[in-house]
């Protein structure tokens, strides 16, 4: 991950033609308005501007912004950002106005700067002066010899610290879940083609083998203690707080069977032979004998129950906790026994966002990742720390990107991690019936939940970020309407096409409905801040009075439903029947609504005329997103999780299901806990988001203190 240039205290803020750059907040504005630049390309920037003017090399912006230990290929990363700050910019390579390219060499901020808080001369004569201290200081160095070798060799080592590293995969197919390894293959989920399979590969590289398992969709939470058996569960049951049915499959034949009769989110067991089984569902923490027999619970978190993982010494457990619709999750521990549960590093962040930890066999680190900004990095956390074996509670930064970094696991000696190494990117696809193939919609921009309003001319969508924008249909008046930190989902056009209502989350709250104008203002909040439900997907009523929404709390399956609510009023009252129904859509006309259940396999219909539902499809995949035709006659959907994935149409009138196209062969975006999108176009061309990240495999080599 590119670090924060570290600016003078004077050093607050630089304009330059029409732009203004913020190193305070890191961001860049346009005549008033935010333009969205990541955190890699606004560092690369900020050093741009620190010595506007000058030519700065490639190797001076790998060494002053990109760690050391960093091993992810510097160039594409570094050509990215420029990429990026140029369309930021509506600069030219070509024709630069602002940063101009020195073939061989480097980069030169040519635009004039005004209005600075500080002269930039100023900022890069004291860089010059740091620059000859450092020298200065090498040459110390040298002098002092032996002595001081020593001492830096003392205090290098006083964290663990990457000193090599091997790319294992080179697919770049999407990988989930937890990897474990048994020491000399590592075991880990992939999806090739809409289906989640298990691989296994050697801990030293090489090709990777697909484990062959009667488990549908497998997802990877443990192994077991003897090295014997996987933990899996269906991927399809991660959407679902609670879980679903729990697989071991035997390593390395595979194959597969039921671990009895329990339910749950995640599992592990205790890492010594026959040791005991813990398991989650929900919010609850259940503990069992080692095959799953004679459950009972220990206690409860106060969210939903991800990643367990026990101690190696069997006394307690950790686990992340989150909670549906709000943006954070924590690492949390309790007691094997269920007592003393607590934060594991409270108030480390705001909100939290540390997950899916696991120890290094003998106990001494705990490693875990965390997000900063928009990318996940490896930390580890000692244990014990000193004679008297006090817990040190002050995690230690392992990673520093600029790949995203995630779910680490130590190999057996604990000399290396084994890490998914990720770069997201996506764009957004149509299906052309013409020549039967899916091409770029709108350049391929990377927009996710794009609606059009009911006369064509205009769109909304939601950006990588988050944030919601509105533009003509055509991509033209682009305008951004919400800012960080709110986190918007997909936005929905009101019947007149003046306003766009939205379900968005601020940091530590569950998500709420929103509405805003077209033409940008202030959101204004409308359902109750407070009240424990996560509010999700609002759908207009064709007068544009009523909103119905999907309304979700954890472990309250008879309080999760359909509700609709009064814009007048201001009052919301439960759609009848619709306990366990979500993904609400009006369709046109007013007389339906159609659902989605918890569990995805099925669409339901809501005929307002009788106050009735029916079941309008079953379904043996797992359904997305739905969409209305302008006559209300069909509804639009697609599957995954299912061997032949498609987008499909179902009659109102007779149920009736027509295929569209197969979506076999694409790699589709998902967000976390979401579904891939779907959607429709004018003219009723079919949408989607192609996946275009990569995934891989890393061996990590560091050196533990």
């Amino acid at each position: 991950m590119l670090k924060p240039v570290q600016h003078s205290q004077t050093l607050q803020m630089l304009e330059f033609a029409e732009f203004k750059v913020d190193f305070r907040t890191r961001e860049l504005r346009r005549n008033g308005d935010r333009v969205h630049l990541q955190d890699q390309p606004f560092s690369v920037l900020a050093v741009l501007l620190e010595h506007a003017g000058e030519v700065v090399t490639r190797e001076q912006l790998r060494q002053h912004l990109w760690s050391s230990d960093t091993f992810v290929d510097f160039d594409n990363s570094l050509n990215t950002a420029i990429n990026k700050i140029r369309e930021a910019l509506a600069d030219s390579a070509e024709d630069p106005r602002f940063v101009e390219t020195l073939p061989r060499r480097g980069y030169r901020f040519i635009a004039p700067l005004n209005g600075a808080d500080s002269s930039s001369r100023e900022i890069r004569q004291r860089s010059r002066f740091h620059l000859r201290v450092a020298v200065l200081a090498a040459g110390l160095v040298v002098t002092a010899g032996i002595a001081v070798v020593a001492v830096w060799q003392m205090s290098s080592t006083s964290s663990p610290r990457i000193v090599g590293s091997k790319q294992l995969t080179n697919d770049g197919v999407l990988k989930v879940a937890a990897m474990v390894t048994d020491g000399t293959r590592i075991y880990f989920s992939e999806v090739p083609a809409g289906r989640n399979v298990l691989m296994q590969m050697s801990t030293a590289g090489g090709e990777a083998a697909i484990l062959k398992t009667a488990a549908p969709d497998p997802v990877i939470f443990a192994i077991s203690p003897d090295q014997s058996q996987l933990l899996v569960a269906p991927g399809g049951d991660y959407f679902r707080p609670e879980g679903g049915d729990l697989w071991l499959v035997g390593v390395p034949a595979g194959i597969g069977r039921r671990m009895g009769e329990i339910v749950g989110r995640a599992g592990g067991w205790e890492p010594t032979p026959n040791g005991k089984f813990y398991f989650s569902t929900g919010k609850d923490i259940y503990v069992s004998d080692n095959d799953g027999s004679n459950p009972r619970k220990v206690a409860t978190a106060p969210g939903v129950v991800d990643d367990i993982a026990c101690s190696p010494d069997g006394s307690k457990l950790r686990f992340t906790v989150f909670e549906i619709g709000k943006d954070e999750f924590s690492i949390w521990e309790v007691a094997s026994d269920g007592n003393g549960m607590h934060p594991l590093l409270p108030r480390r962040n705001d909100p939290p966002h540390d997950c899916c930890g696991r120890w290094t066999p003998d106990g001494r680190y705990y490693v875990f990742q965390s997000l900063q900004g928009s990318i996940f990095n490896i930390w580890a956390l000692r244990e014990r720390n000193g004679l008297f074996g006090r817990a040190a509670n002050k995690p230690m930064q392992v990673t520093s990107g600029p790949l995203s970094f995630s779910t680490p696991v130590s190999s057996k000696d604990g000399k290396q991690l084994f890490v998914i190494g990720h770069h997201e990117r996506a764009e957004i696809i149509e299906y052309d019936t013409r020549s039967g193939s899916f091409v770029p919609f709108l350049g391929g921009i990377a927009a996710f939940g794009v609606e059009f309003s009911r006369d064509g001319k205009w769109m909304t969508y939601s950006d990588s970020d988050g944030l919601i924008w509105r533009s003509k249909s055509d991509g033209s008046e682009a305008m951004q309407l919400t800012f960080s930190p709110m986190g918007a989902d997909v936005p929905h056009w009101s019947p007149d096409g003046q306003r766009i209502a939205f379900a968005a989350l601020a940091p530590g709250k569950v998500s709420k409905l929103w509405l805003i104008s077209r033409e940008g203002g202030t959101p204004e909040q409308l359902t109750e801040p407070d009240d424990g439900f996560a509010d999700v997907e609002p759908t207009w009523s064709p007068d544009g009075n009523t909103l119905a929404f999907g309304t979700y709390a954890v472990g309250r399956r008879d309080q999760s439903s359909i509700k609709l609510l009064d814009l007048k009023t201001r009052k919301s009252s439960k759609l009848p029947g619709s306990e366990g129904i979500f993904f609400p859509r009006w369709s046109p006309d007013g007389r339906y609504l159609v659902g989605v259940p918890s569990d995805a396999k099925q669409l339901m219909l809501f005929d307002f005329r009788v106050h009735e539902w029916r079941r309008l499809i079953g379904h043996a995949g797992t359904i997305g997103y739905a969409s209305w035709s302008p006559n209300s006659a069909y509804v639009y959907f697609d599957d995954f999780f299912t061997d032949d994935p498609a987008y499909f149409r179902v009659r109102i009138a007779d149920s009736k299901v027509d295929r569209i196209v197969s979506l076999k062969g694409v790699r589709r975006w998902s967000a976390f806990q979401q579904p891939p999108w779907s959607g429709l176009a004018p003219g009723g061309t079919p949408l989607f988001v192609r996946d275009l990240s990569t995934y891989e495999l890393y061996a990590l080599d560091w050196e533990l203190p």
